[in-house]
């Protein structure tokens, strides 16, 4: 499947602040159960708030193509949950590429990654997620504006470029090889768009539209990361190929502050 023009950009309400594209009625039939028999694994042990973003909470999920992407506040069992989902999540809905648990603990609620100014998870609850289960603790975070605390992928690209080799080597079939390729490919489109953000005052995760925006600031460089966007979808390209274009976009990141 080569790359499609789909997506949006977030959008503000009158006082600048952004708003979540997201909502429970863009959730259609099968990715609704998906989503309910995770919710309910999680908080059958113990997660005290459940929250899903990506595409499937914005209404543009692709079937065999999207992932389920949910955060959640950590309870007593929550490791065990992860260990026993991720075998039956895959054998019950194999149209969802992948399933990606991200626990957080109340302490990281508070934790900041400079330079940034603002916590990560709450930046992640507040701008792109969607309330599901528990106690919406998003509602006591204030809002966001567009600003350098929307950037994350582009302060880590170099470091996961240099553990690259090693991940891809442990890569136990081809499956899970591609797996690793597109994980990456897409980090690096959405490092391209985020060095973009103080320039064209908006933002996004959708792949095409990262391009785009790449691309239209730096003509140059537009063909390789049209490279990283297709890797990002086919998982075929070898990422490690591409070491230019990450030392490009980590040297610009500096027009982030």
């Amino acid at each position: 499947m080569k790359p499609q023009r789909i997506g949006r950009y977030l959008t503000t309400d009158e006082h600048g602040f952004l708003l979540p594209d997201v909502a429970i009625e863009n959730m259609k039939s099968p990715w609704r159960e998906a989503v309910d028999f995770v919710t309910g694994a999680l908080l059958a042990r113990g997660a005290k708030a459940v929250y899903l973003r990506g595409s499937v909470p914005r209404g543009l999920a692709i079937e065999g193509v999207s992932d389920l992407d949910f955060l959640y506040l950590e309870g007593p069992d929550a490791e065990q949950a992860e260990e026993e989902l991720f075998a039956e999540f895959e054998e019950r809905f194999p149209f969802v590429d992948g399933l990606e648990l991200i626990r957080f603990e109340a302490s990281t609620l508070s934790q900041v990654f400079p330079p940034q100014t603002r916590p990560y998870f709450q930046m992640l609850l507040k701008t792109q997620s969607l309330f599901l289960a528990g106690r919406d603790i998003a509602r006591e975070i204030a809002p966001f504006k567009m600003d350098v605390n929307l950037c994350s992928h582009v302060y880590t690209i170099e470091k996961e470029f240099a553990q690259l080799s090693d991940w891809l080597a442990e890569a136990d079939d081809e499956e899970d090889l591609r797996a690793t390729r597109r994980w990456f490919f897409r980090r690096l489109v959405r490092a391209g768009a985020e060095i973009c953000v103080p320039r064209t005052g908006r933002f996004t995760r959708d792949l095409y539209l990262c391009y785009e925006d790449f691309a239209q600031l730096y003509p140059e460089q537009g063909p390789a990361m049209e490279r990283a966007l297709e890797g990002a979808v086919s998982g075929l390209a070898d990422p490690l190929a591409e070491g230019a274009l990450v030392a490009m976009v980590g040297a610009e990141r500096a027009r982030l502050g």
